[in-house]
């Protein structure tokens, strides 16, 4: 028999993405639901019939969506958009939820999109290993995955551990050779080489992203908090860089900044 953690997985997944939308809307609705699910002891949706074998275990909303709500809430917003929306909690949960269903379901089905939308918002809410052990899943599967490639890179990246960040230095580094015009790929490789003290290659690096436009997809690019070590050991080189932005957005008659970061 199904247990409830597997109907849940399976109810995410065939439904999609924003589910999660709806869940923090259902929340204030947690008793009514309750006492729904208590009435039933088996349901029906998208198609499949589902046995609960504990009506009070936590479901949350995923499993109480119809076809209507959810294409209602098929949006294009950002994944960046949902991070204000879910707790960590809510975020670990979900990153167990996919790794169970890469187990439970063949690898011919899986809803990729969902498994790097997933990974995502754990690289944000730092659940790194969670977010590297799913890409490592996802790329067993397909080793040229290149957006995932990019986000198990993103994850070791952001673990800050020496080890993990010279794996990330040769991701980025193999992306970067095979997509030179990608200004991200360049940008991560640069704060990765800062942040192993490779200053001159780093800045080499920066500097070339940002002659690829790079501000346009990163306006906040000498925020990252990967430029820390360039900004506290190496203060004149960090605002020659500022100052080699700024001369590049008024050559492209873009706004300077009104604050000057790099002092």
């Amino acid at each position: 028999m199904i247990n409830m953690s597997e109907i849940i997985t399976l109810k995410l997944i065939e439904s999609g993405f924003w589910l999660l939308l709806l869940s923090v809307c259902l929340l204030i609705f947690h008793k009514e639901v309750k006492r729904v699910l208590q009435s039933l002891s088996n349901f029906k949706l998208l198609g499949a019939t589902f046995e609960l074998r504990d009506t009070k275990e936590s479901i949350k909303s995923y499993i109480l969506l119809s076809e209507t709500l959810i294409d209602l809430l098929s949006t294009n917003t950002p994944v960046e958009s949902l991070k204000d929306l879910m707790s960590m909690n809510q975020i670990e949960k979900l990153g167990n939820f996919a790794l169970q269903y890469t187990k439970e379901v063949s690898n011919n089905n899986w809803n990729e999109q969902l498994l790097r939308n997933i990974t995502h918002l754990l690289i944000r809410f730092s659940r790194i290993q969670q977010a590297i052990d799913l890409s490592d899943i996802l790329l067993a599967n397909r080793p040229d995955f290149v957006d995932v490639l990019n986000l198990k890179a993103l994850a070791l990246m952001n673990s800050r551990i020496p080890s993990n960040m010279k794996n990330a230095e040769n991701i980025f580094a193999d992306l970067v050779e095979r997509f030179p015009e990608n200004s991200i790929f360049r940008f991560n490789l640069g704060l990765v080489k800062i942040s192993l003290e490779n200053y001159e290659d780093g800045l080499k690096l920066i500097l070339r992203a940002i002659d690829n436009g790079h501000w346009y997809a990163d306006q906040k690019m000498l925020l990252d908090p990967l430029l820390y070590k360039l900004r506290e050991n190496k203060p004149n080189e960090f605002r020659a860089l500022y100052d080699y932005l700024e001369e590049w957005k008024v050559n492209n008659n873009l706004p300077r900044n009104s604050t000057n970061i790099s002092q």
